[in-house]
């Protein structure tokens, strides 16, 4: 049996608090209030873009119970320029290998974790409110679970870990303690990335594993891509409103005097305005999300974050939010069209009245003659 002499568990909870969150006036906010929470002031490991890193803060570590034991977790709290607060629980995974599958089903049912998540949210939110842009936290995050593995008790190459270990790498992407078949664990592994013959990752949308002694950068990675995932959906679900309103206002019948009505009192430039207001934050962020695609520091990290865009269906959200957006400017172009019809038609009726009005006078006086 093999087991995991050293290893680490990553749990990473993403929360959406804003448009954008002011990193270098994170700590001016804060300042000593949030350092007295904090053990360590520290930049990522190195997997992004120096220029480009967000800010970390470790905080002491706290006690949570997991799979019937109640583990110290080291806590951090990582501040994305995308909107985003990330937090990262960290605790030691020394176990058999056979055991991830059970471990990573019970996480994907366990809520005590990210009831810790949230509640740590809702304080730090509250903080560093004046350093967000837009500032509102939306309690659904984002959460994805990393089984770091650093050494086992045998010295494997990465032919011989997919050989021996792939049922129970397969499981545990599914969080399944369920035999599956083997063409379907070929399926699950078939989709991996290493840099030597003794490094692998593997990236679902729910978990992940990495085979590695140093493989902190590659978790770093998975993090980010976690909080990408935030972003893409939380625009994916604000365009889902969006185009539903503006199918139920579509349907809505309206007759000509509250055509005409809506005109006047500007109702339709306001809608316009709204939406126009939607489209364009979707578009800044949606933007933001794809340009820090290039954060990965070399081509290893950026291969590892390529898979993620893969496994964690980045690019397909990143399409439908491009669908969603050209069909709300189409929406928009129409109702321009439309109002522009409404003023024309409207003005075409004024002119007639006019004319009527001119021509009954003369008409009335002619048959008085």
């Amino acid at each position: 049996m093999v087991e995991i002499q050293k290893g680490s568990l990553h749990i990473h909870v993403a929360f959406d608090v804003g448009f954008e969150i002011r990193t270098k006036k994170v700590l001016e906010v804060v300042g000593n209030r949030l350092a007295l929470r904090a053990n360590e002031l520290r930049p990522l490991t190195g997997s992004l873009n120096r220029d480009l890193q967000p800010l970390r803060i470790a905080f002491d570590a706290q006690e949570i119970r997991l799979h019937e034991e109640i583990l110290p977790f080291q806590v951090f709290v990582t501040f994305y320029d995308l909107g985003a607060l990330s937090f990262e629980f960290v605790c030691p995974l020394t176990t058999s290998f056979d055991v991830l599958p059970e471990l990573a089903a019970h996480l994907e049912n366990s809520d005590e974790l990210i009831d810790s998540a949230r509640r740590l949210a809702n304080e730090i939110f509250a903080l560093i409110k004046p350093a967000i842009v837009g500032p509102e936290l939306f309690s659904t995050p984002s959460v994805h679970y990393v089984f770091n593995v650093e050494r086992l008790s045998e010295d494997l190459s990465s032919e011989q870990i997919i050989a021996r270990l792939g049922t129970s790498i397969a499981q545990t992407m599914k969080a399944s303690t369920e035999s599956i078949g083997t063409n379907e664990v070929k399926r699950t592994l078939s989709q991996s990335v290493g840099y030597s013959d003794r490094d692998l990752v593997f990236v679902t949308a729910k978990n992940a594993i990495i085979f590695d002694e140093n493989g902190l950068d590659a978790v770093d990675i998975l993090e980010l891509a976690n909080v990408q995932a935030l972003e893409l959906r939380f625009i994916d679900a604000k365009l889902d409103r969006t185009l539903v309103g503006l199918y139920e206002a579509n349907f809505r019948k309206r007759n000509w005097f509250q055509r005409l009505g809506s005109r006047l009192f500007n109702f339709s430039e306001l809608n316009l305005k709204a939406i126009n207001t939607i489209h364009l934050d979707s578009l800044i962020i949606a933007e933001r999300v794809e340009q820090s695609f290039k954060l990965a520091s070399d081509n290893y990290l950026a291969r590892i974050h390529e898979l993620c865009v893969n496994m964690m269906f980045l690019q397909v959200l990143s399409d439908g939010i491009d669908r969603k957006l050209a069909a709300i400017r189409d929406i928009s172009n129409d109702i321009q069209d439309g109002e522009a019809n409404l003023r024309m038609e409207t003005l075409e009726w004024i002119i007639i009245i006019l004319i009527l009005i001119g021509t009954v006078p003369i008409f009335l006086s002619s048959k008085a003659t």
